[in-house]
């Protein structure tokens, strides 16, 4: 924040700010996700002209506030300034229709002049994220007939895509092409495929996948103890859980209410308790997702009707203050 109100006053006690000076003030909006700002900044110094190197973040910003109308208009003014050819530029306005209209996104994509690894990974993206999977694998199949390499970023929504129309061949086969270059070991990839083969039960595959990890994040330990108590096999999931811990990688709220939701199952009231008692101590660190529920479960599942009654009321802004409870 100290840097954004150096920049601010820099620009406003200048006697002539140039289009570089509000580039700059532009991305130090953006740093602090101040959207409207930038939007409001952008219409206030149109007039400085020269903008090519601030379209881009103007466009992001556009797509943080939801202004199609603006951005509309920057994409006008670009036309008209005979920037349309610009890689980041059409990028930008790629991702800036992608939220709101894929349509015009895919226009956008057709009249590159020629497009490069970014621009079909965001096209792609685009359609997986707007719920429109067998499209984004329809791009990912022209990009490969182009001879255009994906790269992380690339497999990553295909990978999403594959979840959710269920190709389990090409998720096999980007794991082939992850092995084959050497990005198998990146654990965001990898973590995504170990999701993928959990949700349509390959649990093997998902092990196989997990051992390889030189570096176990805490989202690729979760999704292990996720599929296997997806699949019905809690046993797995508690002494994934446990060799996490054993591992000393912290577990996330998503990680607990899984550990809680194995120990419901297979009964475990003594490991329930202690995931509770470690609920508490790191309250504050597990973010605003509602574990309440989950404690609830736990304890009525394991005929614990007392604990529950201790359980006297959950918000779900926080366990720890506002859970009065007394372990038994």
């Amino acid at each position: 924040m100290g840097s954004l109100l150096s920049s601010m006053l820099v620009f406003d006690t200048h006697p002539s700010p140039d289009s570089f000076m509000l580039g700059v003030l532009i991305k130090c909006y953006l740093w602090n996700h101040l959207f409207h700002q930038v939007v409001s900044l952008y219409h206030s110094h149109i007039h400085m002209g020269n903008f090519i190197f601030v379209y881009p973040y103007v466009l992001r910003a556009v797509s943080g506030v939801g202004d199609l109308v603006t951005g509309r208009k920057v994409h006008g003014t670009v036309i008209k300034s005979g920037l349309e050819s610009d890689a980041v530029i059409g990028t930008s306005l790629l991702c800036m229709y992608g939220v709101y209209c894929l349509g015009d996104a895919q226009k956008v994509f057709d009249e590159m002049p020629e497009g490069d690894l970014v621009s079909w990974s965001s096209v792609i993206c685009c359609y997986v994220e707007n719920g429109r999977p067998s499209e984004g694998l329809e791009m990912f199949r022209k990009m490969l007939s182009k001879q255009i390499r994906p790269d992380k970023i690339t497999l990553l929504s295909v990978a999403e895509g594959c979840a959710r129309v269920g190709c389990l061949r090409l998720v096999k086969s980007i794991q082939g092409y992850a092995i084959r270059s050497e990005m198998v070991g990146d654990s965001s990839l990898s973590n995504a495929l170990i999701i993928m083969y959990g949700q349509y039960g390959h649990l093997r595959r998902a092990e196989g996948l997990f051992k390889f990890l030189t570096d176990r994040s805490t989202a690729c330990w979760t999704s292990m103890v996720s599929s296997y108590n997806r699949n019905e096999c809690f046993r797995e999931a508690l002494a994934s859980f446990i060799q996490m811990q054993e591992s000393q990688v912290e577990p996330n709220a998503v990680t607990m209410i899984n550990a809680l939701y194995s120990c419901a199952r297979l009964g475990r009231l003594k490991e329930g308790k202690s995931v509770h008692c470690f609920i508490l101590r790191k309250a504050k660190d597990l973010g605003d997702l509602d574990i309440g529920p989950a404690l609830v479960e736990f304890y009525v599942a394991c005929w614990e009707p007392s604990s529950c009654h201790k359980l006297l009321y959950i918000t779900e802004n926080s366990v720890i203050e506002h859970t009065y409870i007394v372990l038994c």
